[in-house]
């Protein structure tokens, strides 16, 4: 096998990775919103048994759904720098190097599925909703409510800002990957 040949089955097993965690992207955020709704409609429609409330818990598996979304965009994200460091990248004379991620996928700076803003407005917001309806109706300062309003900062803090501006901000740059020798020859 030439080397050649090796690199662009490597290349495409990478677009294929990063098509698949595209798909998988857009159904963790339909997820997201479908378990929410459930769990939360469950919940307070059940007599509560436990101290356990039911805007809280939501809140925390928003959170939950939130930094594995963010988890897979920063995967994503960094693949498709890799394929423009390490592919589209290279200058050869007898070789012309169709370049998705250059001149499409992070045209305008790295690739975000979402910007920043939109991500928080649009996918992140219900968590802190939950949140402020637990706040609002079921706090009381007994020790599990403090315990749940903690989780629940600790998980807002995480997913929201640190995450978030990691994965999603434009002047972050992805996950490091060294830079290879071409995997292009001109052979």
């Amino acid at each position: 096998m030439k080397t050649s040949d090796f690199n662009l089955e490597y290349f495409k097993f990478i677009r294929e990775e990063i098509l698949k965690r595209l798909d998988l992207h857009y159904k963790l955020v339909l997820s997201k919103f479908a378990f929410a709704g459930i769990l939360f409609a469950f919940l307070s429609k059940t007599p509560p048994s436990t101290a356990l409330s039911a805007f809280a818990l939501a809140s925390i598996f928003c959170f939950l759904f939130d930094v594995v979304i963010l988890e897979n965009l920063g995967w994503i994200r960094s693949a498709g720098a890799f394929v423009r460091q390490n592919i589209e990248q290279v200058d050869l004379p007898t070789v012309r190097v169709l370049k998705w991620e250059t001149h499409f996928a992070q045209r305008s700076g790295p690739w975000r599925c979402f910007s920043w803003l939109g991500y928080v407005l649009g996918v992140w917001i219900i968590g802190p909703s939950f949140y402020v309806g637990f706040i609002l109706s079921d706090f009381h300062w007994e020790i599990m409510d403090i315990l749940q309003s903690a989780l629940c900062l600790y998980l807002l803090v995480y997913s929201g800002w640190w995450l978030g501006k990691k994965n999603l901000a434009k002047d972050v740059v992805p996950m490091e990957s060294a830079k290879s020798d071409s995997p292009l020859t001109s052979d």
